[in-house]
Parts: structure tokens; C-alpha cells; sequence
């Protein structure tokens, strides 16, 4: 299965789907992508996060690595992909994500405290 990339920001989504296709493509030369390999679901954190929802549960998304400027809306993403049961893998600057990460996540939460 093909990777997926969702974001936020249009400039970020057009890169992501140059590089996945031409990623894709040398691997598997042969097949064609049915689905978008990169989407902007969303210009806003909330909005972002309700357009994501789809993408975690229709696609059957087997990880979900969520790396970025997330806040409390990682909160509607997390249950998404814990009822999807995929992994989830997540890492944000913002003290609202980070708080939320070992409460959301059933596996062990590893990370690395600068000082």
C-alpha cells in the first residue's frame, strides 16, 4: 500500500505529492496510484484534522506518523487512528501535543528532554 500524506499547507502538499509519486514510481514502476498520495485536507489546525479523519479511516491506514506544529485538535486524530488500530507515531513542538501524546498512546511513549 502506498503511502499518504495529508497536510496543511498547500506548499507542503504539492512537494509531497511530487516526491511520493516519483518515489512510488521507482519502486513500483508498473502501478499507477489510485488515490492521491498527498492531500491538503485542511488550512486551519481543526479543519486539518476533520479532513484527515477520512483519510485514516477509509484508507486503512496501517501507521500514522503525525509530525508537525499540532495542538489539542491531535486529540480527534489519535482516536481516529486508535479506532482504525493503527500505530501511531507522533512528535510536536507544541506543550498542548505534548501533553496529550502519553495520554492518548498505548505504547510506550519514548522522547528526550534537552537542557
Amino acid at each position: 500500500m502506498p503511502a499518504i500524506v495529508t497536510s496543511g499547507e498547500g506548499n507542503l502538499a504539492i512537494l509531497a505529492q511530487d516526491i511520493t509519486h516519483a518515489d512510488y514510481h521507482v519502486i513500483n514502476p508498473d502501478v499507477d496510484l489510485e488515490t492521491p498520495a498527498a492531500q491538503l485536507t485542511g488550512l486551519t489546525p481543526y479543519s486539518f484534522a476533520a479532513g484527515s479523519l477520512p483519510v485514516i479511516y477509509d484508507n486503512q491506514v496501517p501507521v500514522n506518523l503525525m509530525l508537525g506544529s499540532f495542538g489539542s485538535e491531535v486529540v480527534l486524530l489519535t482516536e481516529a487512528a486508535e479506532r482504525s488500530k493503527s500505530m501511531i507515531v507522533g512528535s510536536s513542538e507544541n506543550l498542548s501535543a505534548q501533553a496529550i501524546w502519553p495520554l492518548r498512546l498505548k505504547s510506550r511513549w519514548l522522547g528526550k528532554s534537552f537542557s
